[in-house]
């Protein structure tokens, strides 16, 4: 098996008829509405919907199933999280798409994230570094507005 290309999207539609793949919104940075008091959390979860697509050609012919570990790395270069993923190309066909769904991502500062690609050429072989896929994590500050004190009132009443 050998890695093509990998991306990070919000949507991806494959046509089955013609096996064409669309990618919808493609990401490379998101900005995440957070609190002073948010940003100090050693730890935050986000909750997000995207997909990681990965197009992969079969190089050995009678090699049909493999796997990919997608590992999500901080800006400091820790390993918060990972995902293994088995795929097989069908019989008579010579490539295909992984579409691997994401609902969290672990955040633990602002900077430039990466999901590392790996992939297993044969299956059972070692996984191997493919690609570092960037994403740029951006706080955006939400503060709290202050009530004033006829906006106190109101609420009370």
């Amino acid at each position: 098996m050998r890695h093509i290309w990998s991306l990070i999207c919000h949507r991806s539609i494959i046509d089955k008829k013609n096996n064409l793949i669309s990618i919808i919104d493609s990401i490379e940075q998101l900005t995440i509405p957070i609190t002073e008091k948010g940003k100090k959390e050693k730890k935050k979860i986000l909750q997000i919907d995207i997909q990681v697509v990965s197009f992969i050609v079969k190089s050995i012919k009678s090699i049909n199933k493999s796997e990919l570990l997608i590992e999500f790395i901080d800006p400091a270069d820790k390993k918060l999280s990972d995902l293994k993923v088995q795929f097989e190309i069908p019989e008579g066909y010579k490539r295909t798409r992984v579409v691997t769904g994401i609902n969290q991502l672990f955040l633990t500062s602002e900077g430039q994230y990466k999901l590392r690609i790996k992939m297993k050429e044969t299956p059972k072989g070692q996984f191997k570094k493919q690609v570092d896929i960037p994403l740029d994590i951006v706080y955006k500050n939400i503060e709290k507005k202050k009530m004033t004190i006829t906006e106190k009132a109101k609420k009370r009443k």
